[in-house]
């Protein structure tokens, strides 16, 4: 019934995005369910055992309220509530406060680029809260009634028959006095046995987790875990590939496969670096490049105006200085700069611009098939000029100008004009924030000299440069070497903007898919960064304890590292969804530190006969006693059975064999157990007893009289009971 509870969280989650017309990703689908279970069915688990807990207390304090209840409605309604009261008690606000922390932490993994990773830690948020909702809601009224069976001695299955014990003839409660009723139902009477083979396994735990030598080794141990998994993080790839999302028997695996065999993602591609106006501080609009010499000197390569460090020539440099390993452009590309060429075109001494006067001045086109002198001598007996003068290509003036740029943005290049810019510059330039028409005689027919041509303003214009990323990689299935070098480009295009004064943004179709991957990193610092603050926030508020608040965020902090550092030996790339499973790696973290740093927190409350709080040793061996076989059997392993499902579905992401989820998941939840089983523990017992040592120091040696001057500090604590219950 618990895990229906869950399901049923689940299917309404997910009800409430179809009903809101919210579109659902297959990750969304597959994921939800399985990563939802693993949380919540740890919290079904530590009810139980607080609710077992507290019925075990109560019959130890007074047996004789469980004498003769199989006919006793009144007295099962009361004792029901008792035991359901003092377990949601005990275990209520650990509950509250760990569903809060991991709901704060798996919300902050929306923060990704990734669409898919944003619905997905959404669904994951309001999933989790319904799950928390019904638990303490719907399975605590069948909790409830469970119990209700249970003391009245009839059968889980057949409820409406009684046990045969239940008809035993009662017990007084004289004869009750001298053993010891250990069962769930009434009238069975037996001493206590002796310690079954999980209670014996816990002792036993506990005992070789506490001595000297042991904590001595966790902590050497974990300490050198936890330095390489931060030395693998700095070697951890980014991508995803782009079969990740696609089912294992679709043809598309065949042709990726075969891209990956004919080397074909190590073509050569193009990057543009693009000048936009009204892009950070450019003007609105670049028509004073008709004239204006200091605009003129940023932008050209081949005049004695032209600045060293204008764009063209710095691009020329980086790719003549042949570190192609460093930026990334393929040796030997040619950087063309616009602007040259259009001085080239317009100039009255070559025969690329010309107009037609006997029809309106139009453009007359220059074809690329015709080079004779023929043809030449008769286009320029028929058509004039665009410049009468060679000295005005500097300086065009403002009425023709934006017709020439048209004239040259549309021209077909030939042997007899080798600037137009039709051909060259295709897709690089843009009038009224609009895009050239293609390059055709008819719509270049159009245009006459002093006429508007294709719009009123030059609005963006592009340099292009061949890149490639055959030196960085060359396998679909690791895009490092593509985001390396958009990463290099776009920190050329800042540099570019710094020397020059014109804002630079690079632009590629190879990086458009690659673009979420390169702030990934600083994505993962921020997500899992503030997600520890809340949970550090929220857990010192709820302790009342700053230092209780650091030990629950130090482990999940230890946790995420360990797990983000398992990802590189486990060829698991970085990506949005790789950052949801470090959340939920932080939320199995705080799944286990919350229960047992409060409880270890209210067992130092407890003051032994000489009003000493007890030592470190004394709090862990009573926490671990109550939570550690909860811990193995319930949380823990329905956790590791939750995750193993996603070895069922065939789709590579979340297949064994693939690069997401399931080894994030199964290594998440792998540390999260050890961690909190092993490093918290420890540490809380090795901090408490530094600090109660130093505090009992000071006593033994301010206080007059003192008869435990003498003694260790741990002296007076050693073999005190603990007298009090939580």
């Amino acid at each position: 019934m618990g895990a229906a509870c869950i399901l049923a969280a689940v299917v309404g989650t997910l009800g409430i995005f179809a009903w809101t017309g919210l579109k659902l990703q297959v990750v969304t689908l597959i994921a939800v369910p399985l990563v939802v279970l693993a949380i919540g069915t740890g919290n079904i688990f530590l009810i139980l055992h607080a609710v077992d807990l507290k019925q075990d207390e109560l019959k130890m304090e007074q047996r004789s309220l469980f004498v003769g209840l199989e006919d006793n409605d009144f007295g099962i309604h009361e004792i029901t509530c008792v035991l359901l009261c003092e377990a949601t008690g005990y275990i209520g606000p650990s509950m509250i406060l760990t569903a809060t922390c991991e709901c704060c932490v798996v919300a902050f993994a929306a923060y990704s680029a990734m669409p898919a990773a944003q619905w997905l830690a959404g669904s994951l948020v309001v999933a989790i809260a319904a799950s928390f909702a019904l638990q303490m809601t719907l399975f605590l009224a069948i909790v409830t009634l469970d119990k209700r069976r249970e003391l009245s001695g009839t059968y889980d299955v057949i409820c409406c028959k009684r046990a045969s014990f239940a008809h035993r003839p009662r017990l007084s409660e004289d004869e009750n006095t001298a053993a010891t009723e250990n069962s769930s139902f009434p009238g069975s009477l037996y001493s206590i046995p002796d310690l079954n083979l999980r209670d014996r396994y816990v002792t036993g735990y506990v005992k070789v987790l506490l001595k000297k030598l042991s904590k001595a080794l966790v902590l050497l141990v974990f300490a050198v875990c936890t330095l390489a998994a931060i030395v693998s993080i700095e070697a951890m790839s980014r991508g995803l590939s782009p079969t990740s999302f696609i089912p294992s028997s679709s043809y598309l695996h065949a042709y990726y496969g075969a891209v990956d065999d004919m080397d074909l993602s190590a073509k050569d591609f193009p990057v543009y670096f693009v000048v936009e106006a009204g892009y950070g501080s450019n003007t609105d609009r670049f028509n004073s490049l008709a004239n204006d010499t200091k605009a003129h000197s940023k932008l050209c390569s081949s005049k004695e105006i032209c600045s060293d460090l204008s764009i063209p020539n710095i691009l020329n440099a980086l790719v003549a200085d042949g570190e192609s390993n460093v930026t990334h452009f393929k040796d030997g590309a040619v950087v063309g700069s616009w602007l040259d060429d259009f001085w080239g075109f317009i100039d009255p001494n070559r025969e690329c611009c010309r107009v037609d006067p006997e029809n309106g001045y139009s453009y007359s086109p220059l074809y690329p098939n015709e080079s004779s002198d023929e043809y030449v001598l008769k286009r320029a007996s028929m058509a004039l000029s665009c410049l009468a003068d060679g000295s005005e290509i500097l300086s065009v003036p403002q009425e023709s100008f934006m017709s020439l740029f048209s004239m040259f943005s549309t021209a077909a290049a030939g042997p007899l004009c080798s600037y137009a810019g039709g051909t060259r510059y295709h897709r690089q330039l843009s009038i009224d924030s609009k895009a050239i028409p293609a390059m055709s005689n008819v719509t270049t027919l159009d245009v006459t000299l002093n006429g508007t041509g294709y719009g009123n303003d030059i609005t963006a214009f592009a340099y292009k440069v061949m890149s490639t990323t055959v030196d960085s990689s060359t396998n679909s299935d690791s895009q490092e070497g593509a985001i390396t070098a958009y990463s290099q480009a776009q920190y050329i295009a800042k540099w570019i903007s710094d020397e020059t004064g014109i804002d630079v943004w690079v632009y590629s179709p190879m990086y458009v898919f690659l673009d979420q991957f390169h702030s990934v990193r600083r994505t993962v610092y921020i997500v899992v960064g503030v997600g520890l603050a809340i949970v550090f926030v929220l857990q010192s508020a709820a302790l009342g304890s700053y230092w209780y608040g650091f030990a629950v965020t130090f482990i999940a902090a230890v946790t995420v590292i360990q797990v983000a550092g398992l990802m590189m030996p486990m060829d698991v790339p970085l990506n949005s969804l790789s950052i949801v499973c470090l959340s939920v790696a932080a939320a199995f973290s705080v799944g286990f530190s919350g229960h047992f740093v409060r409880l270890f927190a209210k067992a130092r409350t407890v003051t032994d006969d000489f009003g000493y709080l007890p030592m470190g040793d004394a709090c862990v061996k009573k926490v671990l006693t109550q939570l550690l076989s909860s811990w193995t059997l319930g949380v823990a392993f329905s956790k590791f059975v939750a995750i193993a499902a996603l070895a069922l579905v065939t789709i590579p992401v979340f297949e064994p064999a693939g690069h997401c989820f399931f080894r994030t998941l199964i290594a998440a939840a792998v540390c999260a157990c050890l961690n909190n089983a092993m490093l918290l523990p420890v540490g809380l017992s090795i901090s408490v007893d530094i600090m109660e040592g130093r505090i009992r120091e000071v006593k033994s040696t301010t206080e007059e009289g003192d008869g435990y001057s003498c003694e260790s500090p741990s002296s007076s604590y050693h073999n005190a009971p603990l007298s009090g219950k939580y």
